[in-house]
């Protein structure tokens, strides 16, 4: 289309004539003519983009005139197909158009920078030119590119299209770990150019699958990806994104971090050179594992191993005994690692080889060993002791050391001696080696004969004993002719069925409790010569009006022996001739009070003895002058009124409740005197005869029972002593009898005291202790079996909601005015000082009685529970303060004061301690312990109003008992006129365990009291046996002296005779020694606790 405009130039015109001609051919295309208003035309149907000359004639009739003529041009078509030829290039885009119909001058091309929004480039083509490259483009921007066709002025543009540059890769692309298990950083900086944006990548390496994938904007330099494979390995691809074109920079790989590994353990399983590692295995997370091993105090590396991703456990092994090792166990991941951190742990020590004991004696044993190799803290020989496996004993090695020595041992005891050695937190130790120890032979074998048995003690072995092994032997012509073998568990036996007048081998050995024996000790005895009823020389005596016999020291002959005693019995029945031998077992209770009529009314030794130092011919015995209450010992009693006595005189050669070697006179006349009528010759022949045939035939049938018993006896072995049974509790002895008593007593070696002494063996004991052996409490007690009674112990008030804290390890005990006079209890431990400190408090005690001291021989007696100095210590709520001290030879007196913290009271208390008594034993003299009751006697009676006296020593039931008896004992004694020690004694065990808790201090009770009733005669002895008392001073020569006339046994090893003295103690001290020797110990005696 071409428009064609014009302007008239004044002249009117008539029509207008308008051509139109291709330049080209010269032609013309178009004509038209017009009116003389127009003045334009459109020519169409022309070629689009073609040059043309139009021409403009003015006509008026045959006239034209004619403008000239113009070029002019169709506005061109726009180019076709505009596209682009080729992608990918970083820096160009090629550009491709087909020509439109019609013509056109050429083409103009214009390329936009979209991103920008500048033209990057413009540039003028020809009309022939259908494709062009634009050069030295920006990477990675998209660009617009506008294709327009130009014809003259004219020109027509093809639609825009865009395109892309290739980018260019992400420059300096990483994949950092940052420690973390399920995390990777990564990072890249852009290169030169645009970019429409980047994709991030993660593959599992190992798996081969896309863990993660994202897109990001062109500014994003950085990225976290988070959620990761703890210990895996990564690759990364960051592409830059521009259209649809990539490019990518390669790919960057790494790790995340491993997990540290977990439940790391290492242990040496009881071996010396390896140690064994273990963790928990996690199915991911690491590549492997790497160990570490390390020396403790170097540092050096030990070890150093890699175990794959499965291993949870290694054993290292070829280490140095007695070492400390560091482990650390590490996760590898690639070039990462994760600890566990470093645990630690030794490897045992080694142990010296061939230990070897050797026993050295009954108590000490010699260990030797090889020398220890290795590494090591310390070594320790270790002896421990089965009866007291809490605390064994131990030596620590010094270096070098291969033996040592162990005393004090336990004899009878098995022992187990091993060897240890420390390294850190573990010891190795050598196999328990079993080490017997002999058992100690017995001492002071002792032999008491009589006419068919021995009646055998010694002195207890120290140690574990099981068991005393007798064997005796009777020699014939000094060659052993019979043998008998007998066990017993007690330090003293009875052999019976012996042949009178015999010799015997005795052997004693002791049987440890692991079976072992020890040396024998071998002596020689000879049973006596049996005993024989004295022959009556005379059946006449002579009893005086006031019911006294005169005994003549002719009545009877000594040709079949000694005569020991005399006897009266007494008799209301008129009818009997001679007394028997059931009349032996009657005392005067069974006939005052019972239905006896005859009874043994007086038994004194022999007053005509040459040691007696009497030199009368005759010796005059009242009968019923003794009050004696309601004993129902042998007794002196008044006699019933209105009654008629007869009284008979025995003689005894052998003293024996069982079987005496007895003879009786005829009983005297009813109210016979001094002047009574004798019987004629042929009546006392006839009478004696009758006499004798009675008496052979009782003596006879006495014998058959006796032998009878002895079979029994024999047949039912090991023997022991005859336990008497318990006649009585309360035996009170007048005060003017005591010496005789005594004398009695003390014969046959304490004998009788023995006897009364296994009485009381058993008193008490089955009564309950429930609560001192409860668990909470055992702890409590010094010594285990030292326990108090429930119904007598002392009840301390209850702290807070501790049932238990009620419960202290002591008793009341009854005094001669009080049932609850005194309390006896143990000595303190050091965890019950405070108890012991309340307890005096809560008993109102004013007066503390100590009879130990609180170390003897190496032991802990007594904890020390006072204060040592002025300052005052607080002993839970009570505070002690010491006020005063003064020591003599043989005690100490202190004076306390208490403050009570929680009352706000105070109080003092008097302390009087007794260090002269050893433990088990008695006190060098009775006038020390005498003394010192007085003291202890004068402030109780300054303290009246107080709680009771606490008495105490290590147990506190031998040494406390026998002082509560004493005193007891001296203020019956002054008050009564008797002294009833065995009721005493009974009556205390009622309360407490054990008190008195040896033969050794019931004897010294009863000396006790003889010298109190020696050194003040008024006391009430009569007479006749004040008129030669025997001094002090000679009480022990005389008792020594009448002992050593019985047949002794000699030890045959050492040839000397068991009976010794000490002439260093006092002489009362010197009869307690010389007698006890023959008095054994009873069972209740055993050295169960020291008192």
């Amino acid at each position: 289309m071409l428009q064609v405009s014009w302007a008239a130039n004044g002249r009117e015109a008539e029509g207008y004539m308008v051509d139109v001609y291709d330049p080209t051919s010269r032609s013309r295309v178009g004509h038209m003519v017009l009116g003389a208003d127009a003045r334009s035309h459109t020519f169409r149907k022309l070629s689009p983009g073609t040059h043309y000359r139009v021409t403009v004639r003015a006509t008026a009739g045959p006239f034209h005139n004619s403008t000239p003529s113009s070029i002019h041009c169709t506005r061109p078509l726009p180019p076709a197909a505009v596209h682009w030829l080729g992608t990918g290039h970083l820096d160009r885009l090629s550009a491709s158009w087909r020509s439109a119909a019609g013509g056109r001058d050429g083409y103009m091309l214009t390329l936009y920078n979209v991103w920008l929004g500048t033209v990057a480039a413009m540039t003028s083509l020809g009309r022939d030119t259908h494709n062009f490259t634009f050069m030295g483009l920006s990477p990675g921007y998209e660009y617009s590119l506008e294709a327009s066709a130009t014809a003259g002025p004219y020109q027509a543009a093809a639609p825009n299209i865009s395109g892309w540059t290739r980018p260019l890769p992400p420059a300096t692309v990483r994949l950092l770990s940052t420690g973390h298990p399920d995390r990777l950083s990564a990072s890249w900086e852009a290169a030169a150019g645009g970019r429409d944006g980047y994709t991030l990548t993660l593959y599992h390496a190992r798996l081969g699958t896309v863990a993660a994938t994202t897109l990001l904007g062109r500014d994003t330099h950085n990225f976290t990806f988070m959620g990761l494979a703890p210990g895996s390995k990564y690759v990364l691809e960051v592409v830059s994104m521009a259209g649809s074109h990539q490019t990518s920079a390669g790919n960057v790989s790494n790790w995340t971090y491993p997990l540290a590994p977990r439940n790391v353990y290492m242990t040496n399983q009881g071996y010396p050179n390896r140690l064994s590692a273990s963790w928990r295995a996690e199915p991911q997370g690491q590549d492997s594992y790497r160990l570490l091993l390390y020396h403790s105090g170097s540092g050096i590396v030990a070890a150093n191993v890699s175990v794959g991703k499965g291993t949870s456990k290694f054993v290292f092994s070829g280490l140095a005994p007695g070492h400390k090792y560091l482990l650390e166990v590490v996760s590898m991941a690639g070039p990462y690692a994760a600890s566990s951190g470093n645990i630690s742990d030794w490897t045992t020590p080694s142990v010296p080889k061939n230990l070897s004991v050797v026993a050295e004696g009954n108590n000490t044993m010699l260990i030797s060993w090889d020398s220890v190799s290795g590494q090591q803290d310390e070594c320790q020989l270790w002896l421990r002791d089965p009866h007291n496996s809490t605390l064994p004993r131990r030596h620590t090695l010094d270096r070098g050391q291969v033996q040592h020595l162990f005393q004090g041992l336990i004899p009878g005891r098995n022992y187990s001696v091993s060897l240890s050695c420390v390294a850190g937190p573990y010891w190795s130790s050598t196999k328990p080696l079993a080490v017997p120890m002999a058992p100690n032979p017995v001492e002071d074998v002792q032999c008491l004969p009589e006419s068919r048995s021995f009646y055998l003690n010694w002195t207890s072995s120290p140690g574990d004993v099981e068991a005393y092994e007798v064997v005796t032997e009777r020699l014939s012509d000094g060659i052993p002719a019979s043998k008998y073998v007998m066990r017993i568990p007690t330090n003293k036996a009875s052999v019976e069925g012996l042949e009178p007048n015999s010799s015997y081998q005795i052997t004693v050995s002791t049987v440890g409790r692991n079976t072992m024996r020890s040396q024998a000790v071998t002596l020689l005895c000879n049973t006596t010569v049996e005993a024989l009823p004295p022959p009556l020389r005379a059946d006449i005596f002579q009893v005086e009006a006031s019911s006294t016999v005169i005994i003549s020291s002719d009545l009877f002959s000594e040709e079949n022996g000694q005569i020991e005693y005399y006897g009266v019995i007494a008799t209301t029945n008129d009818s009997l001739l001679r007394p028997t031998q059931e009349i032996m077992s009657s005392t005067w209770y069974d006939h005052y009070y019972g239905t006896e009529d005859s009874y043994l009314a007086v038994l004194i030794p022999n007053p005509f003895h040459p040691s007696s130092r009497s030199s009368t011919e005759t010796w005059r015995v009242p009968v019923g002058t003794e009050e004696c209450g309601q004993s129902r010992a042998t007794c002196n009693g008044k006699l019933k009124a209105n009654e008629q006595y007869r009284f008979s005189i025995a003689a005894f050669t052998k003293y024996d409740p069982v079987a005496p070697a007895v003879t009786f006179t005829m009983f005297s006349a009813a109210g016979s005197s001094a002047d009574a009528t004798p019987f004629s010759i042929p009546i006392i022949a006839g009478i004696i005869v009758g006499f004798l045939l009675t008496l052979a035939a009782i003596f006879a049938l006495v014998y058959w029972k006796q032998l009878r018993a002895k079979r029994t006896k024999k047949s039912s072995l090991p023997q022991e002593m005859v336990t008497y049974s318990l006649r009585n509790i309360h035996r009170p002895i007048p005060i003017q009898n005591f010496k005789q008593y005594y004398e009695m007593k003390t014969a046959s070696g304490n004998q009788a005291f023995f006897q009364e002494f296994e009485e009381l063996k058993e008193v008490g004991k089955e009564q309950p202790k429930v609560e001192s052996e409860l668990p909470e409490n055992v702890s409590k007690n010094r010594y285990p079996h030292v326990l108090p009674y429930d119904h007598s112990r002392v009840k301390l008030s209850q702290l807070g909601e501790d049932p238990h804290s009620d419960y202290i390890n002591a008793n009341f005990m009854p005094g001669y005015t009080s049932p609850q006079e005194f309390i006896a209890t143990q000595g303190p431990l050091k965890k019950t000082i405070e108890d012991f400190w309340r307890l005096v408090w809560e008993q109102n005690v004013c007066n503390i009685i100590m009879l130990t001291v609180c170390m003897e021989n190496g032991r802990v007696l007594c904890d020390h529970y006072w204060p040592s100095e002025s300052a005052p210590v607080s002993y839970g709520q009570v505070r002690v303060h010491l006020l005063m001290q003064s020591s003599s030879e043989e005690w100490t007196m202190r004076e306390f004061k208490l403050w009570h913290e929680g009352l706000r009271a105070e109080r003092h208390v008097s302390h009087l301690h007794y260090t002269a008594w050893p433990d088990h034993g008695i006190p060098e003299s009775t006038t020390s312990i005498m003394t010192f009751r007085e003291l202890v006697r004068e402030h109780i009676q300054s303290t009246k109003d107080a709680g009771p006296t606490l008495v105490h020593c290590s147990a506190g039931v031998g040494r406390s008992g026998t002082f509560i008896a004493l005193d007891q004992l001296l203020q019956q004694m002054k008050q009564e006129k008797v002294v009833d020690v065995f009721g005493v004694v009974y009556t205390l065990r009622m309360n407490r365990y054990l008190m008195i808790q040896t033969l050794s201090q019931y004897i010294f009770l009863h000396s006790c009291i003889l010298e109190k009733i020696l050194e003040e005669p008024l006391l009430g002895l009569s007479g006749t046996e004040r008129s030669c008392p025997i001094p002090l001073k000679s009480f022990a020569q005389h008792y020594a002296q009448k002992a050593a006339k019985s047949h002794m046994g000699f030890l045959r090893e050492s040839g000397r005779p068991s009976w010794r003295l000490s002439r260093k103690k006092p002489a009362l001290q010197h009869h307690l020694q010389a007698t006890s020797t023959h008095g054994p110990l009873p069972a209740s005696s055993h050295m169960i606790a020291p008192e």
